[in-house]
Protein backbone atom coordinates (compact mmCIF):
# COMPACT_ATOMS: atom_id res chain seq x y z
CA UNK A 1 0.00 0.00 0.00
CA UNK A 2 2.90 2.36 0.70
CA UNK A 3 4.17 2.17 -2.86
CA UNK A 4 0.83 1.80 -4.67
CA UNK A 5 0.93 5.35 -6.14
CA UNK A 6 4.46 4.70 -7.41
CA UNK A 7 3.42 1.35 -8.87
CA UNK A 8 0.45 2.91 -10.66
CA UNK A 9 2.52 5.80 -12.03
CA UNK A 10 5.26 3.40 -13.13
CA UNK A 11 2.78 1.23 -15.03
CA UNK A 12 1.41 4.31 -16.82
CA UNK A 13 4.90 5.61 -17.65
CA UNK A 14 6.03 2.23 -18.98
CA UNK A 15 2.81 1.89 -20.95
CA UNK A 16 3.49 5.23 -22.60
CA UNK A 17 7.09 4.29 -23.35
CA UNK A 18 8.54 6.82 -20.91
CA UNK A 19 11.04 4.47 -19.29
CA UNK A 20 13.32 7.27 -18.14
CA UNK A 21 10.50 8.83 -16.14
CA UNK A 22 9.65 5.48 -14.55
CA UNK A 23 13.30 5.06 -13.57
CA UNK A 24 13.54 8.61 -12.21
CA UNK A 25 10.42 8.10 -10.07
CA UNK A 26 11.92 4.90 -8.69
CA UNK A 27 15.20 6.58 -7.81
CA UNK A 28 13.46 9.39 -5.94
CA UNK A 29 11.11 7.09 -4.05
CA UNK A 30 13.83 4.54 -3.29
CA UNK A 31 16.00 7.26 -1.77
CA UNK A 32 13.07 8.42 0.38
CA UNK A 33 12.34 4.85 1.47
CA UNK A 34 15.98 4.30 2.46
CA UNK A 35 15.98 7.60 4.37
CA UNK A 36 12.84 6.52 6.23
CA UNK A 37 14.41 3.16 7.07
CA UNK A 38 17.55 4.81 8.39
CA UNK A 39 15.62 7.33 10.47
CA UNK A 40 13.27 4.75 11.97
CA UNK A 41 15.55 1.72 12.36
CA UNK A 42 13.28 -0.44 10.23
CA UNK A 43 13.10 -2.08 6.83
CA UNK A 44 10.37 -1.59 4.25
CA UNK A 45 9.71 -4.29 1.67
CA UNK A 46 10.74 -2.70 -1.62
CA UNK A 47 10.23 -5.73 -3.86
CA UNK A 48 7.41 -4.39 -6.01
CA UNK A 49 9.14 -1.10 -6.70
CA UNK A 50 12.43 -2.77 -7.61
CA UNK A 51 10.69 -5.30 -9.87
CA UNK A 52 8.84 -2.49 -11.66
CA UNK A 53 12.03 -0.53 -12.27
CA UNK A 54 13.54 -3.75 -13.59
CA UNK A 55 10.72 -3.86 -16.14
CA UNK A 56 11.43 -0.24 -17.07
CA UNK A 57 15.12 -0.98 -17.57
CA UNK A 58 14.31 -4.10 -19.62
CA UNK A 59 11.95 -2.14 -21.85
CA UNK A 60 14.71 0.47 -22.24
CA UNK A 61 17.00 -2.37 -23.43
CA UNK A 62 19.34 -2.14 -20.42
CA UNK A 63 19.41 -5.84 -19.64
CA UNK A 64 22.22 -5.62 -17.04
CA UNK A 65 20.35 -2.99 -15.00
CA UNK A 66 17.11 -4.95 -15.32
CA UNK A 67 18.75 -8.10 -13.98
CA UNK A 68 20.23 -6.14 -11.08
CA UNK A 69 16.76 -5.10 -9.94
CA UNK A 70 15.14 -8.45 -10.71
CA UNK A 71 17.60 -10.13 -8.35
Amino acid sequence: AVFEPLANATVVAIGQGDYGFAIAMFRECYALAREFENNNACEIHKGAMTFNVGVAYRRANDFAAAMHYFE
